[in-house]
């Protein structure tokens, strides 16, 4: 899936929910970085996006969001 869409708020791009993936298995901004090959500020920009298109207020409720809206499916096995 390229992109994922929740409950009518604006499209997340391709790595914009590789990086909520990540951040629903617990990984730090750093180890995001890492796993995809960006730089730290990067993930950081890409999250804050994700959280202005989820209309959430920090990681834990992103991650809510998500679920809720169907983004991400919690019972799915990590990658």
């Amino acid at each position: 899936m390229d992109e994922a869409q929740g409950g009518g708020r604006r499209k997340l791009s391709a790595q914009e929910l590789a990086c909520l993936k990540l951040l629903v298995m617990g990984r730090t901004n750093k180890e995001m970085a890492r796993d995809l090959g960006l730089s730290p500020a990067t993930v950081a920009s890409y999250l804050q996006s994700v959280y202005q298109k989820l209309g959430s207020q920090n990681r834990t409720h992103a991650i809510a969001l998500a679920i809720r809206a169907g983004i991400i499916d919690p019972d799915a096995p990590a990658a």
